[in-house]
């Protein structure tokens, strides 16, 4: 999708936002008339060369993070988002409990592989159960033009609009799938895909699963470093596990620089594993802008419309949910 006037100024926007977001330090000599100025002119020549709005993003916030003099300036943001994430999905999980757990997992696939019709409800209420989790999950943005806060989002698993819903082409995918490749999104988004990770494994075994993140930080943003979890006390840092997410797939730096999947600029691996998929699942915003043009049966876009441009698109209301096969 390329960007549109809306774009840039919801990019000018993000900009403000940062500057007044208590989490993210800023050095004695910033100066935000300054940084502003300079993001101003980058997005009037990004104006004359048409591109994706998360492409477009890597220039601005690599201005703002020399302007901050710090290489991540939404660090703090990003494991405060944890931390708030795995306390909203104990008390999802508490209300709503996962289907998959009424069967134990080294017995789900025998007694799932049934072809009656309670067993294919059964596959299909527990795969559903993790795709309206993880896309909760992607709540959780602080690079949208307005201010985000836990403290004013509802996470709310019974009252979520869906614009696309492909569920059934996603399980008729997923059926004979050997390779799936999750493209994820932002921090703290991780700890509700963990639950949508470990279904896909209680329903399909042999289904080997990789996760992408993000080459290197921008705004909040998932990366390697990202998953590192800081409450395993008992693992010295030399042995420290990446994230309990690894139990379900392994993951992999796709080197992607911008907050959107772009293939062209991944690095090899990434775009190995992009080819080698039988199934992609991207999920959030960023990854639809950069992957609704590729149409490829494999691939399900998984986001919630946060913006104007986007519903306009997609032509469903703003605050949908998206569960979106890209044919």
């Amino acid at each position: 999708m390329i960007a549109q006037s809306a774009c840039f100024s919801c990019l000018m926007a993000q900009v403000e936002n940062l500057c007044s977001n208590a989490m993210i330090p800023q050095p004695k000599d910033f100066d935000k008339t300054a940084l502003l100025e300079s993001v101003a002119t980058k997005l009037q020549a990004h104006k004359l060369a048409p591109s994706y709005p998360p492409k477009i993003a890597i220039s601005i916030y690599e201005t703002i993070s020399q302007a901050l003099n710090d290489p991540d300036p939404f660090k703090q943001v990003k494991s405060h988002s944890t931390r708030q994430a795995k306390r909203i999905r104990e008390q999802l999980v508490h209300a709503y409990p996962n289907p998959a757990d009424s069967a134990p997992l080294h017995q789900s696939h025998t007694s799932l592989a049934q072809s009656d019709s309670t067993a294919d409800s059964a596959r299909l209420a527990t795969l559903e159960w993790g795709i309206k989790m993880a896309l909760l999950g992607n709540v959780i943005d602080y690079g949208s033009q307005t201010p985000f806060s836990f403290e004013d989002m509802h996470f709310d698993f019974e009252r979520m609009s869906f614009g696309a819903f492909a569920l059934e082409a996603l399980q008729s995918q997923l059926k004979h799938a050997h390779n799936l490749l999750y493209l994820a999104d932002n921090a703290g988004e991780h700890v509700f895909d963990e639950l949508l990770l470990h279904n896909l494994k209680h329903l399909y075994p042999n289904l080997h699963i990789t996760y992408g993140v993000r080459g290197r930080a921008i705004i909040n943003d998932l990366t390697l470093e990202d998953l590192h979890d800081c409450d395993m006390q008992e693992y010295s840092e030399q042995k420290r596990l990446i994230s309990p997410l690894q139990r379900y797939c392994s993951v992999l730096d796709t080197g992607v620089k911008s907050p959107g999947f772009i293939l062209e600029d991944s690095s090899d691996s990434a775009r190995a594993a992009f080819m080698k998929a039988d199934v992609i699942i991207a999920k959030g915003m960023g990854n639809f802008e950069c992957l609704e043009s590729h149409k490829d049966e494999r691939l399900f876009l998984l986001f919630k419309i946060k913006c104007d441009v986007v519903a306009h698109f997609c032509q469903k209301p703003k605050g949908s949910m998206m569960l979106l096969h890209n044919i």
